[in-house]
C-alpha cells in the first residue's frame, strides 16, 4: 500500500507546468490540454484564456501581414504528426503573437511536434514545443543593416556562412535539449501509467475481497432481523430499515468499484460486436425497470457492427439507458440513434427525463459526482465515470446536452 501512496504524492501536472521549456500539450482535435508557465510568458497569454480551446483560435495569423503563413504551416505539421504518428521538426517560422485586439508583435519560432501514443498505437496527445529565436533573427538583421555598404562580397559570404554555422549549432543544441526533455516526459508518462495500473488492480482486489465477508455479514443481519421483527418496537424497526438501506448502498458501491477497476485495467481483446444483439441483451438486463415504468426503448433495427471490448460496450449502453430510466418522472421514452462518419460511429441516446443543469455538463463524468441525494435517486456516482472511461479506452469521446425536455448523451466508438 505504501508504494501506491508514494507515487500519488508526485504532482506531475504541476511538475510539467513549472518546466523551463516552452511546451504546450494538444489533444488529437488540436485543443490545448495543458501548457507550461514559460510558454504562457513567451506568448503573453494566460492559462485560463487558452486551455480547452483550439490552438488556432487563440494563436491566429497576423491579419496585417499579407505573407503570414504560420497557421497553415503548423496545421500541416500537426496533421502529419497525427496521421503518420512520427515527430516533426519544423524549420524556423515567423508567427506573430497577438498583444491586443488590433496589435501583433513580430516573433520567430523553432517548433517541434511530438506525438504521444497509447498501447494500441493511437495518438492521444501531441507535445508542441518551441524555442523563441526572435532575438537571434532580429539581431542578425540589425547587424546586416549596419554593415558598411562597401563590404566585399567575399566578406559578406563569409559572414553569411558564419551565421548559418551559428544557427545550425544553436539548432542542434535546442534539438538535443528537446530530446532530453522528451525522454524525461516519456519516462514520467510510463511511470504514471504503471501507477494507474497498480491503483486499478488494488481497487479491484480490495473491492473483491470486501464483498465476500460483506455477504456473510448480510446473511447474519437477516437472521437477526427475523428474530426482532415481531417485537413491535418502532425504534428497532427504523434502525433495521436504516441498516438494510446502508447495506444495499455499500453493496452497490462495491459492484460499481469492481466495474470501474476492471474497465480501467481490462486486457480483453477487441472483437466485432453486433449492436442489435447487444441492445437485446441490454433490454433483457433492464427488463424489470422497463416493465415497472412501462418504458419505451426505441432503436433502429439496422444497428451497426463495431469493434470493441464486448463487456465494456455492453456496460456503456446499459449504464446510459439505465440512467435514462432512473431519472424520468413520467413514462420514459428512450431513443437510440447513430450516424456513420466513415471512420467511427457517432451515437446518441435521448430521453425525456428531468434534465441536467448546464453547470454540471463536465462534472457528471467525474467519479462519485452526484446531482441528487441518495434518498431521491439510488446510485454511487460512478456510472457516468465508467461510461467515460470505456469511451476513452476505445479512442472515442462523450458529451451531454440537456434542457427541460430531457437529456441526450453523444458518444463515438470505432468501426
Amino acid at each position: 500500500m505504501q508504494k501506491y501512496l508514494c507515487r500519488m504524492e508526485i504532482d506531475y501536472q504541476a511538475l510539467f507546468e513549472k518546466s523551463p521549456g516552452l511546451f504546450l500539450v494538444l489533444d488529437p482535435e488540436l485543443k490545448i490540454v495543458t501548457v507550461t508557465d514559460a510558454y504562457l510568458a513567451a506568448t503573453m497569454t494566460s492559462r485560463e484564456s487558452i486551455v480547452s480551446k483550439n490552438i488556432f483560435d487563440v494563436f491566429p495569423d497576423n491579419p496585417n501581414d499579407a505573407d503570414a503563413d504560420g497557421v497553415n504551416k503548423l496545421k500541416i505539421s500537426l496533421q502529419n504528426v497525427i496521421s503518420l504518428k512520427v515527430p516533426d521538426n519544423m524549420p524556423i517560422q515567423k508567427y506573430d503573437i497577438k498583444k491586443s485586439e488590433h496589435e501583433f508583435e513580430e516573433r520567430y519560432w523553432s517548433p517541434y511536434n511530438l506525438p504521444i501514443l497509447d498501447k494500441a498505437g493511437n495518438v492521444t496527445l501531441i507535445i508542441h514545443s518551441v524555442e523563441d529565436v526572435t532575438s537571434i533573427i532580429q539581431s542578425r538583421r540589425l547587424e546586416t543593416l549596419q554593415k558598411d555598404e562597401n563590404i566585399s562580397l567575399n566578406n559578406q559570404n563569409k559572414l553569411k556562412s558564419q551565421e548559418i554555422y551559428e544557427h545550425i549549432r544553436q539548432k542542434d543544441e535546442v534539438n538535443l535539449e528537446l530530446k532530453r526533455t522528451n525522454a524525461v516526459l516519456e519516462e514520467k508518462t510510463r511511470l504514471l501509467e504503471l501507477s494507474n495500473e497498480d491503483l486499478a488492480l488494488f481497487a479491484e482486489t480490495a473491492a473483491h475481497d470486501i464483498k465476500a465477508p460483506f455477504r456473510s455479514i448480510g446473511g447474519h443481519l437477516e437472521i437477526i432481523f427475523k428474530k426482532v421483527k415481531n417485537l413491535n418496537d418502532e425504534s428497532i424497526n427504523q434502525s433495521i430499515e436504516s441498516i438494510r438501506k446502508g447495506r444495499e448502498r455499500i453493496s452497490l458501491l462495491l459492484d460499481d468499484l469492481l466495474t470501474f477497476a476492471r474497465v480501467s485495467r481490462s486486457a480483453e481483446g477487441a472483437v466485432k460486436i453486433d449492436l442489435n444483439k447487444l441492445l437485446q441483451e441490454v433490454t433483457a438486463n433492464l427488463e424489470y425497470s422497463i416493465t415497472e415504468k412501462k418504458a419505451q426503448i426505441r432503436y433502429p433495427h439496422n444497428m451497426p457492427v463495431i469493434t470493441g471490448t464486448y463487456f465494456q460496450v455492453l456496460q456503456l449502453f446499459q449504464n446510459l439507458i439505465g440512467n435514462a430510466l432512473k431519472f424520468c418522472e413520467d413514462v420514459p421514452v428512450i431513443e437510440v440513434s447513430f450516424a456513420d462518419t466513415g471512420t467511427q460511429i457517432e451515437f446518441a441516446i435521448k430521453d425525456n427525463g428531468i434534465g441536467i443543469e448546464k453547470d454540471y455538463f463536465e462534472k457528471i463524468f467525474d467519479p462519485f459526482q452526484r446531482l441528487h441525494g441518495v434518498d431521491a435517486y439510488a446510485g454511487t456516482g460512478l456510472g457516468l465515470a465508467i461510461c467515460k472511461r470505456i469511451v476513452d479506452q476505445h479512442g472515442g469521446s462523450i458529451r451531454v446536452s440537456s434542457d427541460k425536455n430531457g437529456t441526450t448523451f453523444y458518444f463515438s466508438l470505432p468501426l
